[in-house]
């Protein structure tokens, strides 16, 4: 094989290698518009719309329910409380990518870091 065709192939390699981690390395990248906060039955819940898994945080600003689930795409999470008693308490949630967490702890008194969306996803 002559080299200039030998430099082509090892540049496409080299450069679908770098697309592919990049691709991996999702740092940085909340997926919030992966999850549809919803009323169903009384009930609030959320579903996962993007193509990948995700973890989700749920938390009422009182602190009284509290959770964190992974969810598969189309996998729908029932927070288990009603959707009235919710917005009465209030509540804050995060999304993202699956084996990743928010760089801000997920607590009441960062509320306004999540109502902001104002957050990035790092690996766990």
């Amino acid at each position: 094989m002559p080299k200039s065709i030998g430099l082509i192939f090892a540049g496409l390699f080299l450069g679908l290698s770098a697309g592919y981690a990049a691709a991996q390395s999702v740092e940085g990248l909340h997926m919030e518009a992966c999850t549809e906060w919803r009323e169903f039955n009384g009930k609030h819940y959320t579903r996962n719309v993007c193509r990948r898994p995700v973890m989700v945080w749920f938390m009422t600003l009182d602190g009284s329910f509290r959770d964190a689930r992974r969810l598969e795409r189309n996998e729908a999470f029932d927070t288990g409380i009603p959707a009235a008693r919710a917005k009465d308490l209030g509540w804050i949630g995060a999304t993202c990518p699956a084996g990743f967490r928010p760089n801000v702890e997920f607590d009441a008194i960062n509320k306004d870091r999540f109502f902001a969306s104002d957050y990035d996803c790092v690996p766990n």
